[in-house]
């Protein structure tokens, strides 16, 4: 799992994290169908080539039956068959016909034989006939088979075993032999009584074909499993591009929403219900001293008047671009009335207070000396808040009365020389 986690790409966001989740679980579920498929295609590669060798079981024993049935068969005597050593003690094992034809009795096993060295031939289907006490050397068991012959003793009824053949993959499958009535008569010198276990008789199936079918049927799942995956994938990455899409724009809506919730549409500004949550935030934080600065646009309403609202709309924005050029940017300015601005200057004593408010002045005699009309006037205000125990609002009130007192006083200083003028 350390090791998968290298090649996925980290997640960004919650929603990352989502799609990875999800795209994580689809994988390792159609990991898990495709094993799951596979192991099936092999057990059923498995069990089809036990059902073979049951049926070459089942086969074999019936010839071996039919033929212990009518006590064996003659057949002519010729390079392939020759009369059986084991049976000498058989009345007319070999016999002559009227016309000269020289036969000689196969019994069951010798039979059997034969049926298996023709069978081997022509399906590379193999069989043994095998006991722990042959008659036949040639019948002896090997290390598989004396296991086998050993467990069917004590009560199993069949082994099997995948196994390979000079190189090549088989299915060996034994099951024992019972003693029957017609058996007995080449066995019973063997000692072995009617429904005994004289031995057994083993079928080996080639998996060669088998195991190609199984391949292309590996194939086939993995392709369809693969395809299943690519459109799943493709289908939850469009899915998930869809909802980051749609997640993204009611984020976008939901930031504009709080940006016009706390910012003045004209300047931009914080507008007056984000002041006033600044205010109640501050005073109880450890931000003192805190000082505020009043600032309000002379001659406002004149300027509305005579120019239009147009002109009165850009003082105040050049009102705005002032006072941000002159704090901090950790200081929070805000628009919180139609001409009156408020800032707050945290961690700022009055000496620093008061360099602030000059900061603004010479910016403002920059600004005039630039831009003459409309001209720009303001009058400022300034208070600081040194303890905790100061009320913020009481500070703001200070401020405000000292902006007052500035416009007031200018007032009378521009009444006083307009009358000097007249005179």
């Amino acid at each position: 799992m350390t090791a998968l986690k290298q090649f996925l790409p980290k997640p960004k966001s919650p929603f990352d994290r989502y799609v990875l989740i999800i795209f994580v679980a689809w994988t390792l579920s159609l990991v898990t169908s495709l094993w799951w498929n596979i192991n099936e295609v092999r057990h059923s590669t498995m069990d089809n080539a036990l059902v073979q060798a049951r049926v070459a079981f089942a086969k074999d024993i019936l010839y071996r039956r039919w033929a212990a049935l009518h006590g064996g068969v003659y057949v002519p005597i010729d390079d392939r068959t020759s009369p059986n050593p084991y049976l000498q003690d058989v009345p007319e094992r070999d016999i002559t016909t009227p016309l000269g034809v020289r036969l000689t009795l196969m019994n069951p096993a010798y039979m059997t034989r034969q049926i298996f060295e023709i069978q081997a031939q022509d399906t590379n289907v193999y069989g043994h006939i095998t006991s722990l006490n042959p008659i036949r050397p040639e019948n002896a068991a090997d290390e598989w088979e004396t296991d086998a012959l050993k467990s069917f003793e004590q009560g199993n009824q069949e082994t099997s075993e995948l196994t390979t053949i000079d190189g090549k993959p088989y299915l060996r499958l034994m099951r024992p032999l019972i003693a029957q009535k017609e058996c007995l008569v080449c066995h019973a010198q063997q000692g072995y009584k009617e429904g005994e276990i004289r031995g057994g008789l083993s079928t080996s199936v080639p998996m060669e074909p088998l195991l190609a079918i199984e391949n292309d049927q590996i194939r086939t799942i993995a392709l369809a499993h693969l395809v299943i995956w690519l459109l799943g994938t493709i289908g939850t990455a469009l899915g998930a591009q869809r909802i980051s899409k749609s997640e993204r724009e009611r984020t976008a809506v939901e930031d504009l929403l709080r940006y016009q919730r706390n910012h003045d549409v004209l300047t931009g500004l914080y507008n007056r219900a984000f002041f006033e949550e600044e205010m109640d935030r501050l005073e109880n934080s450890r931000m003192f001293p805190i000082s505020i600065i009043i600032a309000d646009v002379d001659d406002l309403k004149p300027i509305n008047d005579v120019r239009g609202h147009s002109a009165g709309d850009e003082l105040i924005k050049q009102t705005a671009y002032v006072l941000k050029a002159s704090v901090r940017a950790e200081d929070i300015i805000a628009r919180i009335g139609g001409d009156e601005f408020a800032i707050i200057l945290p961690l700022t004593n009055e000496i620093e207070n008061e360099d602030c408010l000059q900061r603004i002045k010479n910016t403002l005699t920059v600004y005039q000396s630039k831009y003459a009309m409309p001209h720009l006037n303001l009058s400022l205000g300034g208070a600081t808040a040194s303890e905790k125990q100061q009320a913020l609002s009481s500070v703001m009130r200070l401020a405000d009365e000292r902006m007052y007192q500035e416009k007031h006083a200018r007032k009378k200083m521009k009444t006083q020389a307009r009358n000097v003028i007249e005179a």
